[in-house]
């Protein structure tokens, strides 16, 4: 396909309008004869449209004119498809009339009498029904006359004569005329023959018509012609010197050949276009010469000709004249000669041909060159032929007559009259003057030939220094119908206007203007016209029409010397002002000044579009463009480059494509840009890559990642991937060369992408809705190929611009840094706001925001308004910077807008200045640090700046010498220090912190998000992976043990495993890094990270972005140990290839790290970590090896490395503060923490921590700490749970650790995870404090105190001493010198530590209220607030939560929240907790999640149906009831709760409120009253049921009713309280002493507690105990139990199980849904259903249970001590909890089939089976397995029932059937193993010597030998049965010993493994004699093997090869094993379903 036709199938959809009208999409009809046949004149192109849609362009009344592209066709009406719609020539709708005879207007043939008309009445148009698409139908005996495709003139020739059908067959219908004769003719879809229906056809009434019909014949019959010609008509003659050459008679349509081919006359008297070619075909490669002599004899002085050379089979003989297309030739006229050739024309020095004359043309055969002469004398010599093979041809003129001859002879006459003319022809050479002015000489006569072009040329000739020139021309009469042109020429001997020649200007036609030979629609040339041009003094042709520009050439693209030259109708004038009118309407068309102006490149402002195009939208300043309808259109660039520029580049955005979009170069002066696009050859000097869209792609079926480069219409496919929206496309001209990248990839395109010397870029837009935006310098241009630069822009709204990448600071930002936020960092965005603190960036989709300090110096920063900011100091005073709110003091530089008050510092602006040693400081933007430097913006020295920028500062005050380290540049800790003293603006101090909370500020850790990675077990045989896809930097391969560096740029790669302490229970992890190759400098990083890493991506292990990363780091100075940024130097030594790094894991959490098994670094606190490693050379790789051998040599080495222990320690150093006066500061470093001052630390998450102060002490000071400690009563209603892994202990501790603690995160003080820690451990459950020391264990002899109290820390000379209100608890002898640091630690949510005294709690002296009042309340209720508790009130007396009297002396004081809970608030005040409703306090605090940890806001909602629960007061709320509610975690309040209770008004109806308190008074739940009136008094209510009274209740505060919103049903109203199930039905108390709702909770445990005790039947099995709280849902068939809220919740179950009563008792839970933190599943006895609302064996004796939590796996609990349970992760969703209990007492469980070692419970009690689930959707379901009980084994209850042999009894017990074996002896152990192919043992009887199993019908081998299983798949599946059991017991370590077929039950189809009895051990595994039973079952039933167990001879054929293999592996090999075994037999079994 040609590029246009490929354009055009992109454009254009497939599905067409179906209409012939203007505007509309028709698809071309696919059959070429049809359109061959045309009446009108058909294109030879017509093959490549066929079946393609185009656009209908033009209607007239007889053809279609139809669009593709560039090309125009035209087409008969009646070639459509009959499904197209006809339509009037002015796109009216037809109608049907059926009348009178008429003359159809597409076809032109007279229909007769009664034939159906589509008309056209208002503009007298119809059609035939033929032309319509449905011509009539033809059956036999139809009288019928000529139809509209007749073309049988000899068979009728008479138009009016009819004929009668004989017979329609085979598509043809026979017809039999009147006269006799008969024909066959065409059927449909053509009609050569058409029914006479009611008239005679063909009776024309006007001559004009006739002559009409005639000519439609004729173009008819020439068509058809034509279609002879096609299929090879043509003759073939091989030239014969004798015979002499013939023309063709095919080829002489408008001419008549004669005399044997010797003679040619034209007939026609018109001049037409046409060519006769001769018979004869010539082939230059012969190596024969070959002549014609044509004699001329007659010719018309008026009219031409053309004689010369064609191909052998021309392209066209109709509307062409010889040489035109694809030949040569010379053409004659009244003027002279001519040579054409490929439609171009060169004028010959020649007089016209004349009658008699002879035309010759000579072809050698040795040179290939053509030789033109007239009458012997040549005119034209050594001319190259276009082809080898080749014809000679003639067009004739009218009426002239040709004869070939054998030569001319010479005429000395003709010779005389060709020298004259050369003579005559050349012009003289003036020497132009201003003065003189120009003189025109005709150099060619007027002809009517369209194929010459006469024009006028000046004699004065114009050189380099007479420039500039110009002059006028004004145009004359007749200049419509002909030629007209322009501009200047070259001087020379063949000068001439055509394209292609050296001419440059205008040339003007009817049809519009050529710019350089390139065709622009334009106005008409009419009288008076003025035409100017003008020469400039660079050789710049510049043409005006009427004062408007229209063209402009290339600079210097006229060469001197040159003519000034016009063609005719024109006349030399003056220069005039032309009439306005007539500029006006030239304006339009005039060429954009931006094309014809050399704007130079400016890299600061870009590119710009140029205006040029109407269709065509330019906005954003010129840089986006946007096409508004479906017209091709060229933009480009106003900007002119130049080769000697260097390199340029551009680059477009795509913003939408629809189809095609052609991105490229041109020229920098095109001559056009409309209808035109890059590439095309039209468009000269252009390049362009075609970019489709997607749609386009995917519509068309073409290669999806592929584009197109074009160029002079040839295109090459480019391998690219699909450019989708928002995609970049960057052009870039490297000397003189285009590179095309597609969002920064460069494509391949190795064909000629050269550029002209001044080039333009654009881009051209070919479909409606295609936009394109310029964005400059995205891939700048290098000589080298180019590298990425930083993006250059400002910050000013609709501008792009580049986000910054991916650091530490943009995750610190002040605005809230999200993980989405990772995947547009570095990408280019749009500015869509920007305001006084941040700037706001579209990518797209999302929007983002950023703060101002985030992006670097060079994007611009600009004022809100767009105004640019100016640099300027501070004067007086000091200034708040508008975007981080710093204070900047005076004289600093800034950076303002004064009339809009923007103020930037220096950070903000991203131009800091530079900090040297001993430079004076003061705090920075970024500071964080709190008053460590004793004072707000106080002054400090800086001391020293290390290599990474980071500052040393020592403060005034100080009294250390070390001072502080702060960080450097991308950050501004400290700024530098001016004159004056900063003043702090509390108000904007408030403002910061207020914006701060509005973008989320926050620590950075509590921000930092976990990666997306796998999360695999760790499986100690299969080792460790790495993951893959994690950096595009590092390759992992070899199934993720080889890791290689692809790229120069640090890539971390982690594995896939997560390796936890439990892990190493019995074993250390040990896994191997081997460096296999290593650059020079031995750069690597090898090491440990977190389970979920933050940072990997772009640092390395180790690096501060990498949170919680521990790695061995070496490089050419040596190793050294990394930890989050700190450094310690390990040793000189450096890492190289063969070096093996090894890391440890131990079952308490310690890493240790050894280099080539030398020991370099132990200590980190991760529960969960990954192993991982840094590369950062190409070419670098290490593997994961499964051994640690090193090599001796290294190893050697290594043991002499002399590692220093402290400095490894260093690694895990956190900041270290000089101590002061002050009290200490807690580090801020654990997300489990939350810190509401620097001095207090509240734990928020359920998990085990410590915090640590940021003062270090040396062990020779003295110190004295006051530490208090506050500590939340544990209880089952506020979900608040310790989370300590030692036995479930609610601890808190206080002591001291060394300067660098390992293990903070995750121990408490004392733990022996915990190094170098001393301290005293407060056990909150029993109140007992304990001395804890890590290296010793805990002292006996524990001491008494409270949940709340303090404690004081003291050292001196090297000995801390702790004490708790006076008495020593603990006092050691520090054994390390790395520093001290104070510490404590806390396992329980709630907990708090200080130290700072909030109240009088540990004051022996008591306060006054007044003292306590002076502290400063929070105004949000939340954990580590201070509130004020309400005041006294009768909603305090009646809260849910019990009211005593201790209460009233502390009600409107101030107190410390350390817990929230669902229902409760739990408040501190002097070291007595007491706990409240949230109802009770007022609407200024406002309420937050209870969840520990949540950040969410309440969000304000309303209820959209009824029946929806607060989570505090638990009333069903009606529905459109507003509340407040955290939807991640089901938490809700309604308004009562909120302390804004809703309002109710007379009339409103209203049900039960919250704080109702008047039993049944309102009839019943859930009855609805209505509100009579509303007074002081309170609110008046009459109820449905007792209308007839009205009742009293109270207002605000209180809520005793609440309405029921209009249009909501309330069925479901009522406070849950008051449900029958949970009620007490005790009437009021009216003494008030006891709270009501404290009856309520007591009732409802009380109820819970009253179980049915219903014993365990196996015929019934196990149910769930029903009812349950509200909490919780259960099935009808009480086996599924769902938690319907996230609440502590225990489900038990309705049987009481005693153990005495059953063999064994088995019972599987499957959880269907998990979501909660914790899950436990056990037994408890009948006293512990109180515990429902806790966690099962948590707190309670007489219970037991494997308790489950997320984060650190499985435990086994009984009576509140825990132990761990090694290689169980976490129970999640899917998993199968199997839990049996035996008749001994015995507990065993099983997870998904694999048993629980170790678990040591005896259930001697009677007990119920139990779980506990804790979040919302937790969903159970119970099952049980085979159970059998039997009270009593009593011999008379067995019944014999038959004897089936000598050792086995059919038995009955109370009804149910067994089997009693006898054998010797019994093995006692088989009791309770429960498996699908085991057969249970029920019982055993050791001094009867047998046992009672399932019942079953018969053994295996009668089975097999009475041919019970004859299929193989029944045999197969029977097998793997079997070895399934056998696995189950290998599993446990039972062996056999005696597996055979008679050892094997079955029940049914179902095979049951029989092992009861002792078996003496067997030389032969059980996998022999497996494969004996295998050759018994599928060879040999009968087959008994020998006493010595020889293997039989095995069959070739008959049973499946599996089979053979496994019974030949099980003989031969022992080592098989029937895990084995059963993958094989099932891959066997599934394989033959499948067949």
């Amino acid at each position: 396909y040609s590029f246009c036709t490929l354009l055009d199938m992109m454009i254009h959809r497939m599905d067409t309008s179906h209409a012939l009208s203007v505007g509309k999409e028709v698809r071309t009809p696919r059959d070429l004869n049809r359109i061959l046949e045309m009446r009108c004149t058909v294109d030879e192109r017509c093959e490549q449209i066929l079946g393609r849609v185009g656009v209908v362009v033009e209607v007239k009344p007889n053809l279609v004119k139809l669009g593709y592209g560039v090309d125009r066709f035209f087409f008969d009406i009646d070639v459509f498809d009959k499904r197209i719609e006809r339509r009037c020539h002015q796109g009216c709708a037809l109608a049907e009339v059926t009348g009178p005879s008429f003359l159809c207007d597409s076809c032109l043939t007279r229909m007769p009498v009664g034939c159906c008309a589509h008309t056209c009445q208002y503009h007298n148009y119809s059609i035939c029904p033929y032309c319509d698409g449905e011509p009539p139908v033809l059956t036999t005996g139809t009288t019928v006359v000529r139809g509209p495709t007749w073309k049988h003139d000899l068979i009728n020739p008479t138009p009016a004569r009819t004929g009668c059908i004989v017979r329609i067959a085979d598509n043809e219908v026979h017809v039999s005329w009147e006269d006799g004769t008969s024909s066959s003719h065409r059927d449909t879809p053509y009609q050569d023959v058409m029914p006479l229906l009611g008239g005679v056809a063909g009776t024309l009434h006007a001559l004009k018509e006739t002559a009409v019909f005639e000519r439609a014949v004729r173009m008819r019959d020439a068509n058809i012609k034509k279609i002879q010609r096609r299929v090879g008509m043509l003759k073939k003659r091989v030239p014969v010197h004798d015979d002499g050459l013939h023309f063709d008679r095919v080829t002489a349509e408008a001419s008549q050949v004669t005399n044997d081919g010797q003679s040619l006359t034209c007939l026609s008297p018109t001049p037409i276009s046409h060519i006769v070619v001769t018979e004869e075909v010539f082939d230059a490669d012969d190596g024969d010469d070959a002549e014609i002599h044509i004699m001329v004899d007659s010719n018309d002085d008026a009219c031409s000709l053309s004689w010369g050379i064609t191909s052998d089979r021309p392209l066209n003989f109709e509307d062409a004249c010889v040489g035109v297309e694809d030949g040569m030739a010379v053409c004659s006229d009244e003027t002279g000669c001519s040579f054409v050739r490929a439609s171009n024309t060169t004028p010959i020095p020649c007089p016209p041909v004349r009658p008699r004359d002879v035309l010759s043309i000579h072809i050698s055969g040795r040179t290939g060159d053509a030789c033109f002469s007239v009458n012997g004398c040549a005119i034209l010599q050594n001319i190259a032929l276009p082809q080898s093979t080749f014809r000679f041809g003639v067009t004739p003129g009218p009426l002239q007559t040709f004869s070939l001859t054998c030569g001319p002879s010479p005429s000395n006459a003709y010779r005389l009259l060709l020298s004259a003319y050369r003579q005559t022809y050349h012009l003289p050479k003036a020497r132009y003057t201003p003065e003189a002015g120009f003189h025109f000489r005709q150099i060619r006569a007027p002809s009517s030939n369209p194929v010459t072009l006469p024009f006028h040329v000046s004699e004065e000739v114009i050189g380099v220094d007479d420039l500039p020139v110009s002059h006028s021309w004004e145009v004359t009469d007749g200049c419509h119908e002909q030629c007209v042109a322009f501009g200047v020429n070259k001087e020379a001997d063949d000068m001439s206007l055509e394209p292609g020649s050296t001419f440059h200007g205008l040339r003007v036609t009817e049809n519009g203007l050529t710019r350089d030979g390139v065709d622009v629609a334009c106005p008409v040339l009419s009288e008076g016209d003025v035409v100017r041009v003008h020469v400039d003094a660079n050789g710049v042709v510049l043409t005006y029409v009427n004062g408007c520009l229209m063209h402009r050439s290339q600079e210097g693209a006229v060469e001197s010397p040159f003519r000034l030259a016009h063609g005719t109708h024109a006349r030399p004038c003056n220069d005039a002002a032309c009439l306005p009118d007539r500029q006006a309407a030239w304006q339009s068309y005039s060429c954009p000044s931006a094309l014809l102006s050399s704007d130079a490149y400016d890299a600061a402002s870009g590119y710009h579009f140029i205006e040029a195009l109407p269709t065509v939208n330019i906005s954003n300043s010129g840089k986006t463009a946007k096409c508004t309808e479906s017209k091709w259109g060229t933009l480009l660039t106003q900007e002119v480059l130049e080769e000697g520029d260097g390199a340029r580049s551009c680059s477009f955005k795509i913003l939408e494509n629809k189809a095609a979009i052609v991105i490229g170069v041109s020229g920098g002066y095109p001559s056009m840009y409309r209808d035109v696009s890059l590439g095309m050859a039209r468009f000269s000097g252009a390049v362009g890559l075609l970019v489709y869209s997607e749609e386009a792609i995917r519509s068309n079926g073409m290669e999806p990642a592929s584009c197109v480069f074009v160029r002079d219409d040839e295109m090459s496919l480019v391998e690219a991937p699909v450019v989708r929206t928002n995609d970049i496309v960057t052009v870039r001209v490297i000397e003189g060369e285009a590179e095309f990248l597609i969002n920064g990839t460069k494509l391949d395109i190795d064909i000629n992408t050269a550029v002209p010397r001044q080039y333009r870029f654009g881009v051209s837009l070919l479909c409606c809705g295609a936009e394109i935006t310029l964005v400059d310098d995205m891939v700048p241009a290098t000589e080298e190929g180019g590298t990425e630069e930083e993006f250059t822009s400002a910050f000013t709204v609709m501008t792009e611009l580049r986000a910054p990448a991916m650091s530490a600071k943009v995750q610190s930002m002040r605005c809230a840094f999200s993980e989405d936020m990772k995947k547009v960092m570095g990408r280019i965005g749009l500015v869509e706001t920007v305001s006084e603190r941040i700037i706001k960036l579209n990518f797209g989709c999302d929007a983002y925001v950023f703060d101002y300090d985030v992006f670097g110096p060079e994007v611009k920063r600009m004022c809100t308004e767009g105004c640019g900011l100016i640099s300027s100091f501070v004067p007086d005073g000091t200034a708040t910077c508008t975007s981080c709110l710093a204070q900047i003091p005076k004289k600093a530089p800034v950076h303002t807008c004064k009339p809009h008050s923007i103020t930037l510092c220096t950070y903000c602006n991203g131009t800091p200045e530079p900090i040297t040693a001993d430079a004076e400081v003061m705090r920075g933007p970024s500071w964080r640090y709190g008053d460590q430097d004793y004072k707000p913006y106080s002054k400090g020295t800086v001391t020293r700046v290390d290599a990474d920028s980071s500052v040393w500062v020592k403060w005034d005050g100080d009294r250390s010498e070390r001072g502080f380290k702060y960080r450097g540049a991308p950050y501004r800790d400290v700024t530098l220090y001016y004159e004056g003293e900063v003043v702090v603006d509390t108000e904007v101090a408030a403002e910061r912190e207020k914006e701060a909370d509005k973008y989320g500020t926050n620590a950075v850790l509590s921000k930092l998000l976990a990666m997306t990675l796998p999360k695999d077990e760790y499986d100690s045989e299969e080792g460790v992976h790495l993951a893959d896809n994690v950096v595009g930097s590092v390759e992992v391969s070899d199934e993720g043990r080889v890791a290689s560096c692809l790229r120069p740029q640090q890539g971390t790669v982690v594995s896939k495993e997560v390796i936890y302490p439990s892990d190493a229970v019995d074993e250390l992890v040990k896994t191997s890094f081997k460096i296999l190759s290593l650059n020079e400098e031995g750069k690597v990083s090898i090491g440990i990270a977190t389970e979920t890493p933050v940072g990997f991506v772009n640092h390395p292990l180790g690096d501060t972005a990498f949170k919680g990363s521990v790695a061995v780091h070496s490089n050419s100075d040596g190793c050294s140990l990394h930890s989050e940024g700190i450094t310690s130097r390990l040793t000189d030594m450096s890492l190289e290839t063969g070096d093996v790094v090894t890391i440890s894991v131990g079952s308490t959490g310690l890493a240790t790290f050894h280099i080539n098994d030398r020991k370099v670094f132990w200590g980190t606190n991760q529960k969960g970590i990954r192993l991982g490693v840094t590369l950062f050379t190409p070419g670098d790789s290490v593997q994961i090896i499964g051994t640690t051998d090193v090599p001796d040599d290294r190893r050697s080495l290594w043991e002499t490395v002399s590692i220093d222990d402290q400095d490894v320690k260093a690694a895990a150093m956190i900041e270290r503060w000089v101590p002061s006066d002050d009290p200490i500061t807690f580090k801020e470093a654990l997300q489990a923490v939350e810190h509401p001052s620097a001095h207090t630390a509240v734990l928020i998450y359920p998990t085990a921590c410590t915090v640590v102060s940021m003062e270090c002490y040396d062990v020779s000071d003295e110190f004295n700490a006051t530490v208090w400690y506050q500590v939340p009563h544990r209880s089952s209603d506020d979900g608040l749970l310790s989370s300590s892994e030692e036995g479930g202990e609610s601890v808190i501790a206080v002591g001291v650790t060394s300067e660098t603690p390992v293990g903070f995160s995750d121990f408490v003080i004392g733990d022996e995870g915990f190094e170098n820690t001393i301290g005293v451990l407060c056990r909150c459950d029993d109140k007992a404090l304990f001395a804890v020391d890590s290296s010793k264990p805990r002292s006996s002899e524990p001491v008494g105190t409270d949940n709340t109290g303090c404690f004081t820390v003291s050292m001196k000379n090297g000995v801390v001493q702790i004490s708790n209100d006076g008495t020593i608890i603990c006092e050691r002898e520090i054994p390390w010198t790395d520093g001290v640091r104070v510490a404590a630690s806390f396992t329980t949510v709630g907990a708090v530590v200080s130290t700072v005294q909030e109240d009088s709690s540990c004051s022996d002296e008591e306060e006054t209220t007044e003292e306590s009042d002076e502290r400063t309340t929070d105004t949000t209720l939340r954990v580590g607030a201070v509130v004020r508790l309400p005041v006294y009130s009768d909603l305090v007396e009646e809260m849910r939560c019990l009211f005593t009297e201790e209460m009233c002396a502390v009600l409107g004081k101030t107190g410390n929240v350390v817990g929230l809970g669902k229902q409760i608030v739990r408040v501190v005040v002097k070291s007595d907790t007491y706990v409240f409703d949230y109802s009770v306090f007022t609407s200024e605090l406002s309420r937050v999640c209870c969840h520990a940890g949540c950040k969410t806001e309440l969000e304000e909602t309303t209820l959209k149906a009824p029946g929806g629960l607060c989570s505090s007061c638990l009333t069903q709320l009606p529905g459109g009831a507003g509340v407040r509610c955290c939807a991640m975690h089901s938490f809700t309040l309604c308004g009562f709760c909120l302390g804004v209770p809703y309002t109710v008004y007379k009339g409103t109806r209203v049900t039960r409120g919250p704080s109702w308190k008047y039993s049944e008074q309102d009839g019943s739940a859930r009855q609805q009253g209505v509100v009579t009136s509303v007074d002081e008094e309170g609110v008046h209510v009459r109820w449905d049921e007792q209308s007839d009274v009205t009742f009293t209740y109270r207002t605000s505060p209180a809520q005793d009713v609440m309405p029921v919103f209009e249009g909501r049903d309330a069925n479901l109203l009522g406070h849950v309280r008051d449900d029958s199930e949970y009620c007490s039905t005790e009437s009021d108390s009216t003494d008030g002493s006891v709270n009501e709702m404290g009856r309520l909770f007591t009732h409802l445990l009380d109820s819970m507690s009253a179980f049915p005790v219903e014993a365990y039947s196996p015929l019934k099995g196990f149910t769930l105990f029903t009812p349950v709280p509200a909490t919780v849902w259960v099935s009808s068939d009480s086996t599924t139990a769902t938690l319907l809220r996230s609440v502590d919740t225990t489900v038990v179950t309705q049987q009481l199980l005693n153990p005495a009563d059953v063999w064994y008792c088995s019972c599987s839970f499957e959880i269907r849904s998990l979501t909660g933190y914790i899950f436990a599943v056990g037994v408890t006895d009948n006293e512990a259903a109180k515990c429902q609302n806790s966690i099962l064996a948590t707190h309670q004796t007489g219970s037991a249970a494997l308790i489950s939590k997320k984060t650190t796996g499985c435990f086994f609990s009984q009576n509140g001590k825990r132990t761990r349970v090694a290689g169980f992760e976490a129970l999640k969703e899917g998993d199968v909890v199997k839990l049996v209990v035996k008749q001994n007492g015995n507990m065993l469980m099983w997870i998904n089939d694999e048993r629980v070692e170790g678990l040591d419970h005896t259930v001697t009690e009677p007990c119920r089976l139990a779980f506990s689930m804790t979040g919302k959707g937790d969903s159970v379901t119970i099952r049980e397995h085979c159970n059998v009980s039997i009270p009593e084994w009593d011999w008379d209850f067995i019944e014999t029932v038959k004897q089936l042999s000598s050792t086995v009894t059919r038995v009955r017990h109370k009804g149910s059937l067994y089997i009693m074996k006898r054998a010797e002896p019994i093995n006692v152990d088989v009791e309770g193993i429960v498996h699908p192919n085991i057969s249970t043992v029920y019982k055993t009887f050791p001094e009867e010597r047998a046992v009672l199993v399932e019942e079953y019908e018969t053994d295996l081998l009668s089975a097999v030998q009475s041919g019970r299983f004859a299929s193989l798949e029944e045999r197969l599946s029977l097998a793997l049965n079997i070895s399934k059991g056998m696995a189950y017991l290998h599993h446990y370590g039972i062996t056999h010993n005696s597996l055979t077929p008679s050892n094997v039950f079955l029940h049914g189809s179902s095979p049951y493994v029989c092992y009861y009895a002792v078996k003496p051990a067997s030389k032969h595994p059980d996998t022999h004699y497996f494969g004996f039973l295998l050759y018994q079952v599928f060879i040999d039933p009968f087959y008994t093997p020998n006493a010595s167990m020889t293997p039989p001879p095995l069959p070739r054929t008959g049973i499946p090869d599996t089979v053979l293999t496994l019974v030949q592996e099980c003989w031969n090999t022992h080592s098989v094993k029937f895990t084995s075994i059963c993958e094989r037999l099932e891959g066997e079994v599934n394989s033959g379903r499948e067949e």
